[in-house]
């Protein structure tokens, strides 16, 4: 099944006055027909579930293991197209009381099946195994001892 998350403007009602407002939403989409045909997705003919409402912004980071840093474009990291090592995903919005809120999170798409590594050069690739731990570290896919590729969360 492919699954779609996106932004979009949503029209609600405001403070059950009777009164309409548009503000920006995480809005989710699911199609389970087969993943792997060939036809395009009908993304106009399929309803979308409203996730959160007031959503101030949804970014997208990838890992890259030759910097050792998030970075924002997928084509700046070496193999990121094919082989994604982790994805950091940011999110802020407002909540019910207007308090500006936000969320990072990180995905591991191969872990714990696969400990991402980057070959060593002159080391045989086949005696790397898994249990060595991966470029990413820490258990939140960040540098090893849990930093974040050296960027707190007062630096975002």
């Amino acid at each position: 099944m492919w699954v779609r998350y996106y932004l979009d403007d949503i029209t609600i009602e405001a403070d059950g006055a009777g009164e309409e407002r548009t503000t920006k939403a995480l809005l989710r989409q699911t199609f389970s027909d087969d993943p792997w045909a060939k036809e395009e997705l009908a993304f106009e003919n399929t309803r979308s579930s409203t996730l959160l409402e007031n959503v101030e912004s949804l970014e997208f980071a990838f890992w890259s293991p030759s910097t050792r840093k998030w970075e924002n474009n997928i084509l700046s990291v070496v193999d990121g197209e094919s082989l994604l090592r982790g994805v950091q995903i940011s999110l802020k919005w407002k909540d019910t009381n207007g308090n500006e809120r936000e969320t990072i999170r990180w995905l591991r798409p191969y872990w714990p099946s696969v400990v991402p590594q980057d070959p060593i050069p002159n080391v045989n690739a086949g005696a790397q195994g898994g249990a060595q731990g991966g470029t990413l570290g820490g258990v939140n896919g960040g540098t090893p001892g849990g930093t974040q590729g050296g960027e707190d969360e007062d630096d975002q």
